[in-house]
């Protein structure tokens, strides 16, 4: 799988499958390739991290990122009309243009490559306009998810972690997740279900809360217009890091909870009036179970009690896409006629389908945020 160091630039990286996989995190043998060839080939860094980016943004924005790379021959129809957006943008996508130049002159192979990066890199711009759009100053580099009301969203990060985002909230990823270190930010509610990975911390932001995470499942609710911002912590191990709201850092045991309340916007207000300055209070306290299921109160608005009776996969599928708010595709008729009976209390999707497999023998993957089901 030698990779020319020399020859490899940006539209290079994106078209190699084996590149592919390493950003999306589907093969571990091509991730610890391109770990180790990064390594060996610090001179390509810059072009090596543009090429990254370009992948991350299309999958984290749930588009079929294969299904541009199939359509050569439409990019090399684009390929004027997408030069010009290009050259209209600011200095750090005008090299595009002279990167295709150079490839024009290599082997037809190599000019579909160009074309392909056109593709890409014109999508790159779409998802730059689009976030400009959605998004404050400052966010235009990272990976945004959003949930209206009634709505809920399963989010699979390039790690392998998932998060369930409540609605009315808003997730953000640092533009280098996943590279050196995790970083993530809230406003809303979300559960968390994080890989373990020690070499890569996992640190999430809210308005008030700064959250540290090796590898843990807890539940964050952090909406702005409300007084209490709260932390409930499931399996694992959170730090509350200390900052101008919270004094100290604060370390969370399974079923505990954090909480940071603050005065009543009418209370604050009057309390500013006369010039009273009151802080926040924070406590941790064992965090509130139900008492029919156990489980911390905290996460209820995440749990769904399922149950099937002898129903068949298709019917099965619609309702988890339904509640968990990820798109699922069957590609076998046959594996969507399998039918189950069963009941399923506060699992989440991924958890549901592997138990499911053990009924029927039928495969799933998970990719850019939509799970493929085949037999």
């Amino acid at each position: 799988m030698e990779k020319d160091s020399f020859i490899y630039e940006i539209e290079d990286f994106v078209c190699d499958q084996t590149f592919q996989n390493y950003c999306l995190g589907t093969n571990i043998i091509d991730s610890i390739f391109w770990e180790d060839w990064i390594k060996n080939n610090p001179h390509k860094q810059e072009a090596f991290s543009k090429a990254k980016r370009v992948l991350q943004i299309l999958s984290a924005r749930q588009g079929d990122f294969l299904s541009q790379l199939s359509a050569l021959h439409e990019g090399i129809l684009l390929q004027e009309k997408i030069r010009d957006i290009i050259a209209e943008e600011s200095v750090s996508t005008q090299i595009i243009p002279a990167e295709f130049m150079r490839n024009k002159r290599r082997s037809k192979v190599w000019f579909a490559a160009a074309a392909c990066i056109l593709i890409v890199f014109g999508s790159l711009l779409l998802a730059y306009f689009f976030n400009a759009q959605n998004a404050p100053a400052g966010e235009m580099a990272d990976f945004v998810f959003v949930t209206k009301a009634l709505q809920k969203k399963t989010i699979q990060l390039p790690d392998s972690s998932i998060i369930f985002l409540n609605e009315n909230s808003r997730l953000v990823l640092d533009k280098d997740f996943n590279s050196h270190k995790r970083v993530a930010t809230l406003e809303g509610e979300a559960y968390f279900d994080v890989k373990h990975d020690p070499a890569h911390p996992f640190l999430l932001h809210t308005a008030k809360l700064d959250i540290q995470v090796l590898g843990t499942a807890f539940n964050v609710k952090a909406y702005k217009e409300t007084d209490t911002y709260e932390a409930a912590l499931l399996r694992g191990k959170i730090e509350i890091l200390p900052n101008k709201f919270v004094k100290q850092k604060i370390v969370l045991q399974p079923n505990q909870q954090f909480a940071l309340r603050s005065m009543p916007a009418a209370d604050k207000q009057l309390a500013n009036q006369k010039r009273i300055n009151i802080p926040d209070s924070a406590f941790v306290n064992k965090a509130l179970t139900d008492s029919f299921t156990k489980l911390p109160v905290a996460t209820k608005w995440s749990r769904h009690k399922m149950v099937f009776n002898n129903e068949t996969l298709a019917t099965i599928a619609k309702r988890l896409e339904e509640w968990y708010g990820i798109q699922i595709v069957i590609r076998d008729q046959s594996v969507a006629d399998y039918r189950f009976t069963g009941t399923f209390d506060n699992e989440n999707i991924i958890n549901v389908l592997t138990v499911l497999q053990t009924s029927y023998s039928f495969d799933f993957y998970v990719k850019n945020n939509v799970i493929y089901i085949s037999k």
